[in-house]
């Protein structure tokens, strides 16, 4: 028994950074892969063009202005306008929303993919499901050569190890993790509840607000086969580049505690250094941290082979995965930005 699903995802960038994602879905059990790309991406768009399973929507002026409200400022607010259209235009049992930087994967790396399967196994009263997520770090002393390159830790509650494997950076994390730890979800296509992009909620009104109190939370399934390795920040530079883009904007607050955190460290330490140095505090284990969690088996370290799925997938396109041609682009693509905050 199986159950048929399509992925949905909201995506702006590089083609390194878009058709990763792209290429590795496409080799999974997905029925479609609805791509809304967050503005005109002609090689990304030219790329998708031949591959029928790819649903590709341009997020252009025309888009927006047949949208109720128009194009909306926030970037939660467009993928949650994205995912309700998806939502009407699907056919698949079953939708998956996700960022351009997560890939679905089996927990076990040994056993073959099918989250079809496993949704069909969902309670008929659980309109949702939740994927734990797993987060890149880079191991001691790796030089990182590719924007891959890295093992995957889990969330975990325990605190007491948390404060041994990280020290003073744990505060820095949210159940072990920098980035978002509830992950993200698989909901019915017909289901009534509000959607939000980590939770789904029962309050009235279009749009859940991902703020939902666990026991506020309407019943749902967590996934034990199928995990989300999360790339959150694909380098040192992009990562501090992200944390400071909140600065600017005014947003030190709502955000997780950790994530909290490391905003307001980059809103009051002044040098560029010292920030980007948070990336190896943070995003980087130590030999005792790597010891530590490898014990208690919440590091993957199996190979996550992405790059070469790109190059199977498209294999017209060319592509340079390196870390230093990234932060080239970074540092070319907004240079007032990065002399304004040292970097």
């Amino acid at each position: 028994m199986t159950a048929r699903w399509s992925l949905v995802s909201t995506m702006h960038g590089l083609p390194e950074t878009i058709l990763p994602c792209v290429a590795h879905h496409l080799q999974t059990d997905a029925e479609k892969l609805y791509i809304y790309l967050d503005a005109p991406n002609p090689p990304v768009e030219a790329a998708l063009a031949d591959h029928p399973r790819c649903i590709v929507t341009v997020c252009d002026d025309d888009y927006w202005a047949a949208r109720p409200k128009g194009r909306p400022a926030g970037v939660v607010r467009r993928q949650l306008v994205n995912l309700r259209h998806a939502k009407r235009r699907a056919e698949s049992d079953w939708l998956v929303h996700v960022d351009s930087d997560e890939f679905l994967v089996p927990t076990d790396p040994a056993t073959p993919f099918s989250l079809s399967r496993e949704l069909a196994l969902v309670p008929s009263h659980h309109d949702w499901a939740r994927i734990a997520p797993m987060e890149r770090v880079l191991l001691p002393g790796q030089d990182q050569q590719t924007i891959f390159d890295g093992v995957f830790r889990a969330q975990t509650e325990d605190r007491v190890l948390i404060a041994a494997a990280y020290r003073d950076a744990a505060m820095f994390l949210q159940n072990g993790l920098s980035g978002h730890s509830r992950g993200k979800i698989a909901f019915r296509r017909t289901t009534q509840l509000a959607l939000g992009l980590h939770d789904l909620s029962a309050r009235k009104g279009p749009e859940a607000t991902d703020e939902s109190a666990p026991e506020d939370l309407p019943p749902f399934t967590a996934l034990k086969a199928t995990r989300l390795l999360h790339f959150e920040g694909w380098t040192a530079l992009h990562w501090t580049s992200k944390l400071l883009r909140f600065v600017e904007a005014g947003r030190t607050t709502g955000h997780n505690r950790g994530r909290r955190a490391a905003v307001n460290f980059m809103a009051t330490e002044p040098d560029g250094h010292a920030r980007l140095a948070l990336f190896d505090r943070v995003q980087r284990l130590s030999e005792t941290g790597l010891d530590l969690l490898s014990r208690e088996g919440v590091l993957r370290t199996a190979p996550f082979a992405v790059a070469g799925q790109v190059i199977e997938t498209f294999p017209k396109v060319a592509l340079n995965f390196s870390a230093a041609a990234f932060d080239a682009h970074l540092r070319l693509a907004d240079a007032d930005f990065m002399q304004r905050n040292g970097l």
